[in-house]
């Protein structure tokens, strides 16, 4: 097996669902508290349960003997935060907080399935509407609240808090309300926190208690018999409090507190609240306490792994309660959410615009856009290049195939046709053809002047032709034994040269490589470089950039002074550094990839979830913000715009650029610019086309005088004729060899 797994990689993998997720399960259909779990010692996160029943085994010495495992991982760092159950459908909701991944766990058939993937490194907490069957989360680092349907394939934003960070979450289920926390930090320091409700379609947005009645919550929960509020928080001491307060921030009190611990989770069930401490009191024991309703009576139990999040796996007091569902009549075609007064409202999707009342569709730009593909929307966006900016995203409803399963993708330049990789199916789609590859494309790149495809995978580089049923060709391929990976590739269509990012796992640095459209005559342009990923080629300046992650680099270099391969010195490729911090401020950033259009570089940084934008006149000081705050991961970053190819790209590729040849003897013959270069003179005149010959407008004809040349041997083969393959030898620096081989090949 390859040592070549990279992040992006392996990311793409688990969209596809190639591989199970790990999973050891024995949890049984039974009232139980839930809850999340963390080893230390393993770096190994857990989900737990034990029975509900805080007059037996729950408050008895025995507790940590009566807790049983439901899921864990088996090697991969994992660490679970929020969590959510509904025992009325059977789910069990929670997250790893390492790999961005919200998964759910169906109880009757113990299995687990993907709800979120790359959008929940920062989740915290996780509520479930079981009316509507709908899903929400605090999105921590964008300041956004958000909500997904059922089928996990349409999630929106329902509300974006600016400068707050959302972070406590709870649904009243009867009430039809949500409730959460949002705290705002000025560095490391709380500068102010609010207690807020609202619908569940986010609108009617209320505050209820502000700073400092309110620090930092963590949790919350509902006391259904007393429609109480409850949640964690810390004091204006630094004690760890569990506060009350009604339904609209009246009310509040104190419930108990410790001054040593540090509550995060509560639960409520049967006049019991269970409450989660991370602070351990021994070696390798941790707390949860039970207290009654009254705060006063309890007992503490210990647990041998970090508790965070806990829920309560049973029915409550209006379990059995017939809630009408807002959304039963209500035919959206993306998200129905519950709104005010028993009405319910339709929600469409990023990119999706709704019509009619109910219907969501994406009104698809036909030139001068952005192509981005998202690997956490799991679809493709169109982004309109405009001077001063586009606050508008639409997606790409390709009818075809699955959005949610789309991943790398790649624009033909000269008639916009998009190519995309389909994960479900393993399937290169171009041009209405499917291609099978199972090696998880990274980019693509669109080779308009011989209507052939490239793409990267992390172990090499492939071509097709687009014919229905040819098989793809290897141009290029890392050795099995490497801690390297290929990353983004680009192509030169005027030189014919293919560039590639080649990373080190091992170093952390990159090296910029490039070769033939064959993969021949390989060489290394840049070396010992930042860790980079994103490669493109701007032809208004006929320049290669280079962009690196996160140390904000981007790497210039003039094409005009690379024709040759290889180079005759290292010095030869002479490049410069565009140096983007402190305009982008150190470790707030993760640059995945660029486009270079009409005088700006465009950037997707996938920790500010945002298209980036510098204008390369001004500088990065020009650096602004393009577009909407929308996006999570972006792999690929395409542009398509006509008039710039038309422009800059057109009369670029080999055929166009090179006029056509024909040398006139008794007979008229045609030849290539390779085996013009080696072929012996038979005329003293040489008649070249400027131009493509046609019937309506013959070509202008300009004559080359040449020194008379007889000759009486047959003509010289080319070493296309003779089947010559000189290159290894000259690859090898075996110089001396490569001119006999050469010369071998043109004897008469």
């Amino acid at each position: 097996m390859k040592l070549t797994v990279a992040y992006f990689i392996a990311t793409l993998v688990v969209v596809q669902g190639q591989f199970p997720l790990r999973r050891r399960v024995s949890f049984r259909d039974t009232e139980s508290i839930v809850f999340t779990a963390f080893n230390r010692d393993e770096a190994k996160g857990s989900l737990h349960y034990a029975p509900a029943d805080p007059d037996s085994q729950i408050v008895s010495d025995d507790f940590l003997n009566s807790t049983r495992l439901v899921y864990t991982a088996d090697d991969d760092p994992t660490e679970y935060w929020g969590l959510a159950t509904s025992y009325e459908t059977g789910q069990i909701f929670f997250n790893n907080y390492v790999s961005s991944q919200l998964v759910v766990l169906d109880v009757s058939t113990n299995k687990l399935g993907v709800v979120a993937n790359d959008m929940t490194s920062r989740l915290d907490n996780i509520a479930f509407d079981r009316v509507t069957k709908i899903l929400y989360w605090t999105d921590t680092e964008n300041n956004k609240i958000i909500a997904i349907e059922k089928n996990y394939r349409y999630f929106t934003v329902i509300a974006d808090l600016d400068d707050l960070s959302p972070n406590a979450l709870t649904i009243h289920v009867t009430k039809r309300k949500m409730f959460f926390s949002a705290t705002k930090r000025s560095g490391q320091y709380i500068s102010g926190t609010e207690l807020r409700k609202c619908n569940l379609d986010g609108s009617g947005m209320e505050t209820l208690i502000l700073f400092p009645d309110v620090i930092s919550p963590r949790s919350m929960t509902i006391d259904y018999s007393n429609d109480k509020l409850f949640w964690t928080d810390r004091s204006v001491f630094g004690d760890s409090v569990v506060m009350a307060s009604d339904l609209n921030g009246k009310l509040t009190k104190q419930f108990f507190s410790t001054s040593t611990g540090s509550f995060w989770g509560i639960a409520y069930y049967n006049s019991y609240f269970y409450v989660t401490d991370m602070v351990n009191r021994t070696e390798s024991e941790y707390d949860i306490h039970i207290r009654n309703s009254d705060g006063r009576t309890g007992k503490v139990v210990k647990t041998k792994t970090r508790p965070r999040n806990i829920a309560v796996y049973a029915p409550n007091e209006v379990s059995k309660t017939k809630i009408p569902n807002e959304c039963e009549s209500n035919k959206c075609n993306q998200l129905c959410l519950a709104s005010a007064a028993g009405r319910s409202a339709c929600k469409c999707a990023a990119g999706f615009t709704l019509k009619r009342g109910t219907t969501c569709e994406a009104d698809t730009l036909d030139d001068n856009y952005l192509l981005i593909a998202d690997l956490a929307h799991r679809r493709l966006f169109q982004l309109g290049l405009t001077e001063f900016g586009s606050n508008d995203i639409v997606a790409v409803d390709i009818k075809d195939a699955p959005n949610e399963k789309l991943y790398a993708a790649g624009v033909d330049a000269s008639n916009g046709n998009i190519v995309w990789y389909n994960l479900e199916t393993d399937e290169i789609v171009w041009n209405d053809k499917k291609f099978s590859f199972s090696g998880g494309v990274i980019s693509f790149v669109v080779y308009h002047c011989e209507r052939k495809l490239y793409w990267s995978t992390g172990t090499g580089i492939y071509s097709w032709d687009g014919r229905r049923f040819s098989s793809s060709t290897r141009i290029y391929s890392l050795p099995f034994f490497t801690s390297s990976e290929v990353r983004q590739i680009e192509i030169d269509i005027i030189r014919g040269h293919i560039y590639w990012v080649e990373h080190d796992q091992l170093t952390k640095r990159s090296k910029v490589m490039r070769s033939n459209l064959k993969g021949e005559k390989q060489e290394t342009v840049l070396r010992d470089i930042a860790t980079s990923k994103g490669i493109t080629i701007d032809y208004e300046s006929y320049t290669l950039y280079v962009l690196s992650m996160v140390a904000g680099e981007l790497y210039s270099l003039p094409l005009k002074l690379m024709e040759n391969i290889p180079s005759q010195s290292a010095g030869h490729y002479q490049y410069k550094i565009i140096r983007l911090i402190p305009i982008l401020k150190e470790n707030t950033f993760l640059l995945s990839d660029l486009v270079v259009v009409n005088g700006w570089v465009y950037i997707s940084d996938s920790r500010s979830a945002s298209i980036r934008r510098f204008n390369l006149r001004s500088g990065p000081s020009s650096m602004e913000t393009y577009g909407p705050k929308a996006f999570y991961y972006v792999p690929t970053l395409k542009f398509y715009n006509r008039q710039h190819y038309m422009k800059n790209i057109r009369d670029k590729c080999p055929g166009a650029r090179t006029a056509t040849t024909t040398t006139t003897t008794t007979t008229t013959t045609t030849t290539t610019a390779f085996t013009r270069r080696f072929r012996a003179p038979t005329t003293p005149e040489t008649v070249i086309f400027t131009r493509r010959p046609s019937r309506r407008n013959p070509p202008r004809q300009q004559s080359i005088k040449t020194n008379p040349i007889v000759t009486t041997s047959a003509p010289r083969k080319s070493v296309v004729e003779t089947g010559a393959n000189c290159d290894p030898l000259l690859n090898s620096g075996k110089y001396m060899d490569y001119l006999t081989c050469m010369l071998a090949a043109y004897k008469p």
